[in-house]
């Protein structure tokens, strides 16, 4: 269930990705449409290239990784985050002959978000997406990908270029909030059915001993029938506050 404050994080979450994609592309543009160049017409100089002090301190030290691909989905280009991202070597991911990317994601209606992505980045449009790899060791990863075409000096799209953030974490913690508010719901429906009843005890008896106040009998049970209710309200008021402190500590 969406809430206000899910939403809140989720808007946060994405507002904060998105600063990031745009700095972090802004920076290693330029650098890749070189390095993306040469490797589409030499692998080994492009590879060459990527060991210079920009590759080191930019590339290499980013929490995130970082892959150029040509058109047909071939890896031109991988930083050290990819191989801890994905499990696999830079000689495995650069052995892969088809879509490394496309090889990775499990899920068939992720792979459809993928590749409807890089119809856009091939049309020269960056497109941003979300989801789930498998790692090398078997454990499923939420990935969120920010991809952009890379263009010749004809404006010809050559390649694409994909930043690639773990956001499991993410993903995990949003899905436990949408847990808590399932079980505060589930909570609050059980709490609010249980006061219903007593609540109606009440309104019953305070009627009855209004219209019979000269019958003893009469009133004296509607007094008993009083203090039961109001017993089953203190329990679960007791029960609200147990719920409440249980809560507080496992959050």
């Amino acid at each position: 269930m969406s809430t206000p404050k899910n939403r809140y994080i989720q808007t946060v979450s994405n507002f904060s990705l998105k600063r990031l994609f745009q700095q972090l592309i802004s920076k290693v543009r330029e650098f890749f449409l070189k390095a993306a160049s040469l490797a589409v017409s030499d692998s080994k100089s492009s590879l060459d290239f990527t060991q210079n002090r920009w590759h080191s301190l930019v590339v290499e030290n980013l929490t995130a990784a970082v892959i150029v691909q040509d058109l047909g989905g071939k890896v031109l280009f991988c930083n050290g985050y990819a191989e801890v991202l994905t499990g696999y070597s830079k000689r495995e991911i650069y052995g892969t002959t088809n879509d490394f990317l496309h090889f990775i994601i499990p899920y068939e209606e992720d792979r459809k978000r993928y590749q409807r992505g890089k119809t856009f980045a091939k049309a020269g449009e960056p497109f941003q997406v979300r989801y789930r790899i498998k790692h090398k060791a078997g454990v499923e990863i939420w990935a969120e990908s920010r991809t952009v075409p890379i263009q010749n000096k004809q404006g010809e799209v050559e390649a694409v270029l994909s930043i690639i953030f773990d956001i499991t974490a993410s993903v995990r913690y949003q899905q436990l909030v949408e847990e808590k508010n399932r079980d505060l719901y589930d909570f609050a429906y059980m709490v609010s059915h249980d006061l219903r009843s007593p609540l109606s005890t009440l309104k019953g008896m305070v009627e009855i001993i209004n219209s019979s106040k000269e019958n003893v009998e009469e009133v004296k049970e509607a007094v008993m029938y009083i203090s039961k209710a109001t017993q089953r309200l203190d329990t679960l008021i007791s029960r609200i506050l147990d719920y409440a402190k249980v809560s507080s500590a496992s959050s």
